[in-house]
């Protein structure tokens, strides 16, 4: 099959990027399948693996694509006319009012149902890029992976859990430059190491003994916990968007007061082995490239992957998202 992958930004990214991440893992593993895989990117751009073509600013997207494709997978919000099949992969929320092509495929349950839709497929990851798991390796503090500066990530709420936990917290995802303003920030237990990735993200998260994730939003995924999981690390967070669905009793706990979840920490029993072997087994870019190869068969068998067109469900927009600390 013929695939062409298309994410208006640099793909891979050089330091950070979710979305851009996954595209790269996805358009990898689908080559190694056995299928013929372009990626349509933003310049800057550049893969010795993978066949790249960089997008014309000044031209329609649509304009670029040609008709040698089998299908094309867009992942940023596409909803018009194209010659080509194509499906269109929603990494985040919509805004209200805001519909999407009706072959749309959603990254949890939970983000489908907000918008009143059934197509999903969950992310998945290279752990080639993680390092190799250590099961004897010694586990202390705990770890928060998120941007700072965006309160929906409650850096404040991790604190707290840290602090009532009585255990030291390495943080990463603070810009080093600007001051992050932050309640607890005075406090010892806590460590800022930055915006980091490649090795010694890799070697923070091995030697913690857990992540701290209480996200304050409609978390549509949450890359950051299986990262996390690879290592053999449970994750504390709330019930709020996709972690209900991702996070089982036995790879994680989930509360939206910091007191049950930092109990939670102070009692835990889990088993490192078994939190590495759920995220590698259903959450890895192999598995993620079979599932959308179903759903590309969907589609070229003249199948639309939902019943309407998908669009954020109103009973979802005035959801408030609270926290107890």
């Amino acid at each position: 099959m013929k695939i062409l992958l298309v994410k208006n930004s640099v793909v891979p990214p050089k330091d950070y990027g979710g979305t851009e991440r996954v595209v790269y893992w996805l358009a990898n593993s689908l080559q190694k399948i056995g299928h013929q895989v372009t990626i349509l990117c933003a310049m800057g751009s550049v893969s010795s693996k993978i066949n790249i073509q960089l997008i014309d600013p000044s031209k329609p997207v649509e304009k670029q694509i040609g008709d040698i494709y089998d299908i094309v997978h867009f992942h940023d919000p596409y909803k018009d006319f194209l010659s080509v099949p194509y499906i269109n992969t929603i990494h985040g929320v919509a805004d209200p009012g805001e519909s999407y092509s009706i072959n749309s495929v959603f990254v949890s349950h939970n983000q489908a149902k907000c918008h009143a839709a059934e197509a999903v497929v969950y992310h998945g990851l290279d752990y080639s890029e993680y390092g190799i798991y250590n099961k004897n390796q010694k586990k202390d503090y705990l770890h928060f992976l998120a941007k700072t500066r965006w309160k929906i990530k409650n850096i404040d709420g991790a604190i707290a859990i840290a602090n009532k936990a009585n255990k030291n917290l390495e943080v990463m995802g603070n810009n080093p430059i600007e001051k992050v303003v932050i309640k607890n920030i005075f406090s010892t237990s806590v460590h800022f190491n930055g915006m980091i990735a490649g090795d010694r993200k890799n070697e923070i998260m091995a030697k913690s003994t857990g992540l701290i994730f209480p996200t304050l939003c409609q978390e549509t995924f949450g890359l950051s916990m299986f990262e996390s999981m690879y290592h053999g690390c449970p994750v504390y967070g709330t019930t709020y968007g996709s972690l209900p669905e991702l996070i089982l009793p036995e790879v994680g706990y989930l509360a939206n007061n910091a007191d049950d979840l930092a109990n939670a920490i102070k009692n835990a029993s889990y088993n490192f082995d078994h939190i590495h072997q759920y995220a590698t087994d259903l959450f890895s870019a192999e598995v993620m490239a079979k599932n959308y190869i179903k759903v590309y068969e969907q589609v070229l068998n003249g199948q639309t992957l939902n019943k309407t067109e998908p669009i954020y469900q109103k009973e979802y927009l005035d959801k408030t998202f609270e926290f107890e600390m």
